[in-house]
């Protein structure tokens, strides 16, 4: 699979290709990434391509390298579930902003109101 000439980076699409093996198993937890050479030639790219990828996936937690081994699929804990309490302020501070939504535009309704029409403003002409 090449890159496409998407306007994406060519790194982001590697990434994201990286990304959707592991999400659908066929890179599981702990199994090494093809190598440097193996995923140049796969992906048709560059060194540098591969570099950049597989260093955003580090960043994001998904790989870890090991150094002389190779880099891998790594696991990831399981997010906590939130409590009734942080559900409950989540709402509560939604429900705030809708209210503050809801002034706004009332706000910019009765603007729109009291501004004069085109017809009713007075001409540019010197």
């Amino acid at each position: 699979m090449a890159v496409k000439r998407s306007g994406q980076p060519a790194y982001a699409q590697l990434a994201e290709d990286l990304r959707a093996q592991m999400r659908d198993g066929s890179l599981a937890v702990g199994s090494e990434i093809p190598s440097t050479s193996q995923l140049m030639s796969k992906y048709e790219v560059s060194n540098t391509v591969v570099k950049r990828a597989l260093d955003l996936l580090k960043a994001e937690g998904l790989l870890i390298g090991q150094q002389g081994k190779g880099v891998f699929v790594r696991e990831l804990p399981a997010a906590p579930e939130p409590s009734a309490a942080d559900v409950a302020a989540v709402m509560r501070r939604l429900d705030e902003l809708g209210a503050r939504v809801e002034q706004l535009v009332d706000r910019i309704a009765a603007l729109e109101q009291t501004r004069p029409t085109s017809a009713q403003q007075p001409s540019q002409e010197p």
